[in-house]
């Protein structure tokens, strides 16, 4: 009976636990969703601003330039811009892989269970 009794306090403590880490998991998750709506919002805006602005600078300069060296204007500005979206998207993937890990507190949270589940297993044995 002493068994019977050990083993639904176990069960309701892992109850608990389980319960507590989903309750964790669903807030970084909300968290997760804010951060990437915000991320996604910011990068649109930026591009469609950063668009206009170097094609008004473009045809600005274009248009400035004397009439036979349009051509190499245009050229030199579209070079100009490939080196720029190619910095862009360097930048991007480095802060993307520089950001934290989704859900860290949890998985970790999760490690530090598994690992004491895995020492009271041992210790029972």
């Amino acid at each position: 009976m002493d068994a019977l009794n050990a083993a639904e306090s176990a069960l309701r403590a892992l109850g608990g636990i389980v319960e507590s880490r989903l309750e964790m998991f669903s807030l970084e998750t909300v968290i997760e969703k804010r951060r990437a709506a915000c991320l996604l919002a910011a990068v649109m805006l930026a591009a469609g601003f950063a668009l206009l602005g170097v094609s008004f600078a473009g045809i600005f300069l274009i248009l400035l330039a004397p009439v036979e060296y349009r051509v190499h204007v245009a050229g030199v500005w579209m070079l100009l811009n490939a080196m720029l979206a190619a910095v862009c998207v360097a930048l991007l993937l480095y802060a993307l892989r520089k950001g934290s890990a989704p859900f860290e507190h949890t998985r970790e949270e999760l490690r530090k269970d598994f690992a004491c589940l895995g020492t009271v297993v041992k210790s029972g044995e």
